[in-house]
């Protein structure tokens, strides 16, 4: 099996191998992937996090023989990471095997970044993640502070406290245990809504006093009962309700 080591702050995942093909999901500085085919410059890729598929402009990767371990992860919303003597702008959550530390011929240092070990998972530490992505834009299969979408946006939170969840709602959804109401929620249970089609289209993160945080336009917080979300300034619905499910006791 051969592994590719993402050294870009963020690189986009196509569906297809050519770069006006949609993209599906990215992948971020640190991620490990296993290459399945390269052929005209494109690789296609399996994240080996959450097993998720498609195609990479291969100079976006560097071989490498095994997967190694990352124990950090950046907390900067933006910043940057030194590649030999180059700026490589990185931004939140990106995963390090640790300060300084080689890939193939290249080193790496962290000279000038915040970042962290695996957190706990307490309210306090939830905030201090999800807060500071207020405002992010979404961007369909974006999982970086520069644009993200739902599930990523949940991904990328679960992933500083050491879970790796799947990529897309539908399958996150299948994690973790039934909550059965908003009452009984606490704070970063993940919450699931369903499009006109009954399928789970989208996802949230549970914060205190019945309110949720997630990505529909911007990342913005609103209010949740058990039918689903309203609108904070239109008092309207705007998802509705179908899974509350907890990760962590």
């Amino acid at each position: 099996m051969k592994y590719g080591y993402c050294f870009l702050g963020v690189v986009p995942v196509r569906k297809e191998p050519k770069s006006t093909s949609e993209q599906v999901t990215q992948l971020l500085f640190g991620d490990f992937v296993e290459t399945i085919e390269t052929c005209d410059g494109w690789t296609k890729i399996r994240n080996t996090a959450d097993g998720y598929e498609g195609f990479v402009d291969s100079r976006n990767l560097l071989p490498i023989a095994r997967k190694r371990k990352n124990n950090y992860f950046t907390t900067n919303m933006f910043s940057y990471i030194q590649m030999d003597r180059e700026l490589l702008p990185v931004p939140f959550g990106v995963k390090l095997i640790g300060k300084d530390f080689t890939i193939g011929e290249h080193h790496f240092q962290v000279p000038h970044t915040n970042f962290s070990k695996t957190l706990d998972f307490t309210k306090e530490n939830i905030r201090d993640i999800v807060l500071p992505f207020l405002n992010v834009p979404y961007l369909w299969g974006g999982k970086s502070s520069m644009g993200i979408d739902c599930s990523g946006f949940t991904q990328i939170v679960y992933s500083c406290f050491g879970i790796d969840l799947p990529r897309d709602a539908s399958e996150q959804v299948k994690m973790g245990k039934e909550i059965p109401s908003v009452f009984a929620a606490k704070e970063g249970d993940l919450c699931f809504f369903s499009n006109e089609d009954g399928r789970i289209s989208h996802v949230g993160i549970f914060l205190e006093k019945q309110y949720i945080i997630h990505a529909s336009g911007r990342v913005r917080i609103d209010l949740i009962d058990n039918n689903g979300i309203t609108d904070h300034s239109t008092r309207e619905y705007t998802h509705w309700l179908q899974h509350i499910r907890r990760i962590f006791d």
